[in-house]
């Protein structure tokens, strides 16, 4: 009868070669998710944005997806940096002009309140005092 020698090495190494490419293939699917991110981004909030930052969203997308398309990882994780920086300023644009628009709304309706309560209305102090009926 023949014993079959198992070399322990070779599957250590195979399992280890395995988790690499598990990593990879996880850093480059959450690239791409960063870019359809993106994408819907741009579709939703479009009109909320400058040309400038549309144009910045569209060409690093662009620049991360080429970098997957090579599967170079440090290219990857770079451009998925500066997309993630990207959008971090559209967020805040987005916000910025939320806010201004929330003010501009709260000052119009503050004007439009009739009796006076708007700008340049007159205030009266005046005590409460409930009386018995």
């Amino acid at each position: 009868m023949a014993i079959i020698g198992i070399d322990l090495g070779t599957s250590d190494s195979a399992a280890e070669d395995d988790g690499k490419r598990r990593d990879e293939a996880d850093k480059l699917n959450a690239a791409d998710a960063l870019c359809y991110q993106a994408e819907k981004a741009l579709l939703d909030f479009h009109s909320h944005l400058s040309a400038e930052i549309c144009s910045d969203v569209e060409r690093s997308m662009k620049e991360l997806r080429d970098a997957i398309a090579k599967r170079d990882m440090d290219l990857v994780f770079e451009r998925s940096e500066n997309l993630k920086k990207i959008l971090q300023q559209a967020g805040a644009s987005i916000y910025a002009k939320s806010v201004q628009s929330q003010r501009d709304d709260w000052s119009s309706a503050a004007e439009a309140v009739p009796g006076g309560a708007g700008a340049g209305a007159r205030v009266v102090d005046a005590d409460y005092v409930k009386t018995k009926e």
